[in-house]
C-alpha cells in the first residue's frame, strides 16, 4: 500500500453536528485520530474542527519535504 492510501470518515449529528465517530484507515491513522478523539469527547461540531488552523507541515512530514 502506498503512504498516501487510506480513508478518513466521520459522522456528526444532523440535528447538532457535534461529532459521533470517526475512522480512519491509513499508514498514518495515528498521526490523524488524536484530533478527531479530542473533538468527539469534547462534543465539538464538525464545523469547528473544519474552521480549526491545522500545521502543514509537521514534523513527521520532514521526509518528503528534504
Amino acid at each position: 500500500a502506498d503512504e498516501n492510501d487510506g480513508f478518513v470518515k466521520v459522522i456528526a449529528s444532523s440535528k447538532t453536528g457535534a461529532l459521533l465517530s470517526a475512522t480512519i484507515a491509513s499508514p498514518q491513522a495515528g498521526e490523524m485520530i488524536h484530533e478527531l478523539a479530542v473533538a468527539i469527547e469534547n462534543r465539538l461540531k464538525a464545523s469547528q474542527v473544519s474552521s480549526t488552523i491545522h500545521a502543514f507541515p509537521t514534523w513527521s512530514d520532514r521526509k518528503s519535504v528534504v
